[in-house]
């Protein structure tokens, strides 16, 4: 028995509502298998990604560990190396060590030794020391003895004078030396003639002994360095007549002229005159 599309007419809607879904479902499964080829071929690319990776992570680590390797080997050497040349070093050293210590040994033996040769030489000096001060007091026992008994006093020890060829007793005979040797000494009436200040003194600075016996030509200006002045025809110092003789032959300015130049200190700058020439050629110069 057949129907009608009239008969029921939510069976039409059924239908089409059914081939909707159909349809959606078709295009969402469409879509589902897109998404999913997507995501394999996503998860396939990433797995391969992957796979590089941790290839190029292998083959990079490989690679530094065996440079590393290599680095650590080489450091390996280098510590060996050092570590013979350390041990090279410390037998050198130890060596060292040891003969610096025998030889410390040899000095202190040595010294050892020569503090027995010197305590033996300060025993040996010592009895001689002691021998020779028993010569010693009893030669100035003697010698004491002999000079009480003969010469107790100066004036009994008598000598032959000789300057006059007398004997006399010998304090005598030093006292005439001396004043032979004082010949040359000042009178107070001569030194109150040289007028002489007592800075003057202290600039001559002599001794006593000096003064004794040369103050005449220690105090008063020797007569070597005078001569008669052909100026003035009297003794002058030697100094002085020179400077007058240099004098004469000075060609230089007066007070008077040298005022008349009206110089300032800008033309003595600009000019090159030097101090010999402008003392003995200022006025032509």
């Amino acid at each position: 028995m057949s129907f009608l599309r009239n008969d029921y007419p939510s069976t039409h809607n059924y239908d089409s509502d059914l081939r909707e879904l159909i349809d959606m479902y078709s295009k969402l499964s469409n879509e589902y298998s897109a998404i999913k080829a997507d995501i394999d071929k996503c998860t396939e690319t990433i797995e391969s990604f992957s796979q590089y990776v941790d290839e190029q992570i292998s083959s990079a680590l490989s690679k530094t560990l065996i440079q590393f390797n290599n680095r650590l080997d080489v450091v390996d050497a280098k510590m060996n190396n050092i570590s013979t040349e350390m041990n090279t070093i410390n037998s050198n050293m130890q060596k060292l060590i040891d003969d610096t210590n025998s030889k410390i040994a040899t000095i202190r033996k040595e010294v050892s030794a020569m503090h027995t040769d010197i305590s033996e030489m300060y025993s040996t000096l010592n009895k001689y020391n002691d021998r020779l001060s028993n010569e010693i007091v009893k030669m100035y026992t003697e010698m004491y003895h002999y000079i009480d008994e003969r010469v107790t006093q100066l004036d009994r020890l008598y000598i032959t004078n000789p300057v006059t060829g007398v004997i006399d007793d010998i304090q005598s005979v030093i006292n005439y030396l001396y004043n032979m040797l004082s010949y040359n000494g000042i009178h107070a009436e001569s030194y109150d003639k040289l007028a002489l200040t007592a800075r003057d003194y202290d600039r001559k600075r002599i001794s006593a002994l000096e003064y004794d016996t040369n103050a005449v030509n220690q105090l008063k200006e020797s007569d070597y360095l005078k001569m008669i002045s052909p100026f003035t025809g009297v003794m002058e110092s030697i100094e002085t007549i020179v400077y007058k003789m240099c004098d004469l032959h000075k060609n230089v300015y007066t007070a008077s002229a040298y005022d008349a130049l009206a110089v300032v200190a800008t033309d003595y700058d600009s000019d090159p005159m030097t101090a010999f020439v402008y003392d003995w050629y200022g006025a032509t110069a």
